[in-house]
């Protein structure tokens, strides 16, 4: 725990990023860029699928004009929402103390990790040290520094914390009985316990859903009852996701609509393609494999190099857990579980800080691995004497177990930089920005935005202090025309009009497609029609993505009411829209993080 906050401390002095700006809004109301009002219990909900709603989101520009009205994007976590709104009551004013509520709960994960290594693995001295070494390479997991660092993300500590507390109340209840009332009222205790860290575990972020793969893991592989025992005890879990799922649908939670996100009920075939595609990955980060992160952002060629340099890695670590897999229950439920524990993390983009839940079991087979290499006592005669059958697994232990030990606490320095390096990079962009609000802009145009994420964030980081006590000012409105990473041809037809035009269509890949599918076709002729600007489609691709929009603004585009944004290499800098009948090619950019 004292090693896991010392490598975290460095986010005490982050501040806000992306989204917490987002958030600041929602529970303090001192922007007059104020979305739309929701209860603080649904803090997390970004899209509900109500048209009026996306059109004011839209409106403002903090979302494409590309956005599918239906789109849902909105997850329960009342249990998250609850301490941010505890920061924002308590010290507002004090970001390094939101990221100290941060670091607590990640010492407290830590414990809790700690705590059910100890149970699972057994607290004898010879594989209390494997324990406690599982225990450490989870300290030192390197996937873990975003959801550190970045507050908005806070909720996966918190949803992965009670999850694993509910795996251990769990593993308390169902060990073998005695006839002792005391021990009795022990497992009711522990029964009871677990169904409440569970039902605030699923309250607090959908991440936790990868602990029903532990629980069944548990009852295949480590609870020695008779069946009918087994399965009654996993009946409180069972009821409790019943009624989160109510709840979550009868409240219009879920993702809907989007490209990056995947209801795996409502949409099981597309759910089982992203299981295939992102699962390998996911698995094999934790295994020690590079992480995924930039997957989303990568061509179709790049992808599939992703997946089979995954698969190799996979194959590769197979040779040493097959074999303890042969001789150890307890290896078995790490397997198992942390693959099942996987799967739920598969409904949106890979990404390494999707696995603080599905890393628990397989940090746990990486420590058996490495302590199986390290010490002859521990190997149960699994390591192979001599031969390929021997130096593969060894390889493997050393650098899975040598590499989460040795490299990972500075990869997790690096981890947390990452919100970071994205503030420095949108201050950079919006550094030539007005600060002060400008009565007569009406709208913020940018003309290829460095990512149609980007656009509200250039304008919340904006302040060049990196004031996040200050009170946010914007421009009424922003407009996003179309994402720089793509070339694109800009003409103007008439004193109001431009036309934009990129030949590989508007939406692709990356935070192009959150609000909409690439299958989502706008054809030829749509209208979009915002205030004081009305975008139509003249021309789409074979699959219905457009490549070609009309932009026409109720006044001339030469009128101070707007002013326009061009993206050109490090930052956004203010450009003239052309001539009637004259056109610029814009070509396409690439962010420099440096």
């Amino acid at each position: 725990m004292l090693l896991a906050t010392l490598l975290v401390l460095p986010s005490l002095r982050y501040g806000l990023a992306a989204d917490d700006h987002f958030q600041k809004i929602g529970l303090t109301h001192d922007s007059e860029w104020q979305l739309i009002s929701e209860p603080w219990y649904r803090l997390f909900t970004f899209y509900d699928g109500d048209p009026a709603r996306t059109f004011r989101i839209m409106d403002l520009g903090v979302s494409p004009w590309w956005t599918d009205p239906t789109v849902t994007l909105s997850f329960f976590r009342p249990v998250s929402a609850a301490t941010h709104l505890l920061d924002y009551r308590l010290w507002p004013s004090h970001p390094w103390l939101m990221h100290a509520q941060s670091v607590l709960w990640y010492a407290a994960l830590v414990a809790v990790a700690g705590w059910l290594y100890r149970r699972l693995l057994g607290s004898d001295a010879s594989r209390l040290w494997i324990a406690n070494l599982a225990a450490l390479l989870y300290a030192f997991d390197h996937t873990h520094g975003v959801p550190v660092a970045w507050l908005a993300n806070r909720n996966a500590l918190v949803a992965a914390t009670f999850a694993l507390a509910a795996l251990a109340a769990h593993d308390a209840a169902v060990r073998p009985a005695t006839t002792s009332t005391e021990r009795a009222s022990a497992r009711t205790a522990a029964t009871f316990a677990s169904c409440t860290l569970f039902v605030l575990a699923l309250g607090a972020g959908e991440v936790s859903l990868g602990s029903i793969g532990y629980f069944v893991a548990h009852a295949l592989f480590l609870d020695a009852r008779p069946w009918k025992k087994r399965i009654v005890s996993l009946l409180p879990h069972a009821a409790a996701v019943s009624a989160w799922a109510f709840v979550y649908r009868a409240g219009n939670f879920g993702a809907r609509g989007s490209g990056l996100y995947v209801e795996p009920l409502r949409d099981p075939i597309a759910f089982a393609a992203a299981v295939g595609k992102h699962l390998p990955l996911l698995v094999a980060t934790e295994l020690g494999a590079p992480a995924p992160d930039v997957f989303m952002f990568v061509p179709l060629a790049f992808k599939v190099a992703f997946v089979v340099f995954a698969l190799v890695f996979l194959a590769w670590s197979t040779t040493a857990i097959v074999r303890l897999w042969r001789i150890d229950p307890v290896a078995r439920f790490f397997v198992v579980g942390s693959v099942l524990a996987t799967a739920p993390s598969c409904a949106t983009f890979p990404s390494g800080r999707l696995t603080l839940v599905s890393g628990f079991g397989l940090i746990g087979i990486v420590a058996m691995v490495g302590a199986s290499v390290l010490d002859p006592a521990t190997r149960g005669g699994w390591v192979p004497a001599r031969g390929w059958s021997r130096r593969l697994p060894r390889a493997f232990g050393i650098w899975a177990c040598g590499g989460h030990l040795v490299l990972s606490p500075a990869l997790l320095q690096l981890a947390m930089l990452q919100m970071v390096v994205l503030n420095r990079i949108v201050a950079r962009m919006g550094v030539d920005l007005p600060l002060a609000p400008d009565p007569r802009l009406e709208r913020l145009v940018f003309v290829n935005s460095p990512d149609v994420g980007f656009a509200p964030y250039v304008v919340l980081g904006r302040d060049p202090h990196g004031d996040d006590t200050a009170p946010a000012r914007f421009p009424a409105r922003l407009l996003t025309m179309a994402a720089g990473s793509r070339a694109m041809d800009l003409r103007r037809t008439d004193e109001n009009t431009l036309v934009v035009r990129v030949d590989r269509g508007f939406y692709r890949f990356g935070t192009e497609l959150l609000i909409r599918t690439e299958d989502s076709a706008m054809p030829a002729g749509t209208k979009v029609a915002l205030t004081g600007v009305t975008i139509e489609v003249l021309a789409t691709a074979p699959d219905g993505v457009p490549t070609e929009a009309s932009f026409r603004f109720d006044k001339s585009v030469d009128s101070d009411a707007y002013r326009w944004e061009q993206w050109v290499g490090p930052r956004l800098v203010a450009v003239h829209p052309p001539a009637i009948g004259e056109h610029v090619t814009m070509p396409a950019q690439v962010i420099d993080p440096f």
